[in-house]
């Protein structure tokens, strides 16, 4: 859905799959877009504690928007 609203809004995006470790240390997998801003392509995580605390103050916190 994030690629679909991105590519609609004329980012540049592109989907990525790989491994993770959630907070009690399990390994397993997970998704990420990669966005193009100013120039470098940045991880982001849209689902990352999808399910858990719905909060705004929850969601603005877990927010990453790494570079790569």
């Amino acid at each position: 859905m994030y690629l679909e609203l991105a590519d609609r809004m004329g980012l540049h995006c592109k989907y990525d799959e790989g491994d993770a470790q959630s907070s009690n240390g399990e390994w397993g997998g997970h998704a990420w877009n990669l966005v193009k801003i100013e120039g470098q392509w940045r991880a982001v995580d849209a689902t990352w504690a999808a399910g858990n605390d719905l909060s705004l103050s929850a969601i603005l916190a877990d927010l990453r928007f790494e570079p790569i």
